[in-house]
Formats: C-alpha cells, structure tokens, sequence
C-alpha cells in the first residue's frame, strides 16, 4: 500500500527482463531508454515537467540503480541502505539474501545474460561493422541456438518486425527523437540496436559503438 500513483520504473535496455516481470506484478509501468544512467535521470525529469508518473525505481545493466528523485544519477549509498533493510526483512523471516533471490527467481523466473564484443581497427573496421549491421537488419536470422526468432526490434528504425507475419509494428521511438533527445549525434555517436527475440524468452541484441568500430553482442536467457 505504499506505491505512489502512476508509478514507474526505468530500465537502459540491455537490462535484464526480470524487471519487466516485476513491474507487471506490480502494476508498475516499465520505461526502457538507451544506454547510459543520464537517459533513466532524465526520465524524472519528463515525468516532474509532464506530471505523467511518479518514478520508483530505476536500474542499469552494470548494477548502477536509483531510488527516489534526489539525483539524476546512480547512487551506491542508497542501493546498499537498501540491501541492508532487505537483510534486515530476511532475518526477521529467517532467511538468508540467497533465499530471497532464489524466490524471486521462482516466482518470476530465470535469466541469464552474457557478453560478447568484437572490435574492428580503424576506418575500415568501422566500414565492417556498418555492413555487418546493415545485413542484420536487411536479413536477420531465421534461427539462434536451434530456436526459431520470432521478431527483430530495430531502434534506428524504431520498429518491430513479426518473421512470422511479416508485419513491422512502430514503437515508440520515433527515428531520430531517442530519448536523450539528440539521437546520440550531438556527441558524434551514433547508435544503432538490433534485438531478436525467440520462443524461448532469449534474447540476443547487437550493438553498434560508431567511433570505437565495436559491435557488442548482449544475450539474456
């Protein structure tokens, strides 16, 4: 009883799904930005100047989080606070911090991710990984790991592509209006983001790094 009205919760999108099970188990809406705690602080700042939704929670894949709307950044001091009452509710309960992820597993399910970056040298390293992305996109895979891909979501392109149906969905990115406002290009970066999605809840993105010619391949099982 202690949720606020229109809560949110804001996710970089290479982070894991569990919080999209959470939030649906709470009620709580789920906002996915790019990569990078700036997007997730500027998220409250959307929400203070639109009155849209009273921000709860927000977490990034490298374990950076946020609680409350005192900083637009992550906050080390109040994850551990955090973690210490967590503890705190564990003993009380007789159990342990490991029971309670074992819990959470159980209850909304398992995952895994990983890791995987190949960098290119130079100009044309760069070349390579442009084409490479551009034959994701024109000819995604029919099939990873033995499981048929059910739907390329394309970031650039702000779609969602059924293989099935053949049907592109728009989200809600429009081309050129990402979250930070800028499209990246004010830096001189441009991203680009693959995510395949198959009928067994994997999911395998890639990720164009434009002036590091690095293309990053994150899987979440």
């Amino acid at each position: 009883g202690t949720m606020p009205e229109n809560p949110a919760l804001v996710e970089t999108i290479v982070t894991t799904d569990m919080a999209k099970a959470i939030a649906a188990a709470y009620n709580v809406k789920l906002i996915e930005v790019l990569t990078g705690f700036k997007y997730i602080g500027e998220q409250i700042k959307f929400f203070e100047q639109q009155h849209t939704y009273h921000y709860v929670f927000g977490l990034e894949e490298s374990y950076g989080c946020l609680a409350g709307t005192y900083a637009r950044d992550k906050d080390a001091c109040v994850a551990v606070m955090m973690l210490c009452e967590v503890a705190s509710w564990c003993k009380k309960h007789g159990k342990t911090l490991w029971d309670a992820m074992l819990d959470m597993y159980e209850k909304y399910g398992y995952y895994r991710e990983g890791l995987e970056t190949k960098t290119l040298k130079g100009i044309d390293g760069a070349a390579q990984i442009q084409s490479m992305m551009s034959e994701y996109r024109t000819n995604p895979p029919k099939e990873l790991g033995g499981h048929q891909v059910l739907a390329v979501r394309d970031y650039k392109e702000d779609t969602r592509k059924d293989l099935s149906t053949g049907e592109d969905q728009i989200l809600l990115w429009r081309k050129g209006d990402f979250p930070c406002r800028r499209g990246c290009k004010a830096c001189g970066i441009e991203r680009r983001f693959v995510k395949i999605k198959e009928n067994k809840k994997e999911l395998f993105s890639k990720k164009q790094h434009g002036l590091e010619a690095q293309l990053t391949i994150h899987a979440v099982f």
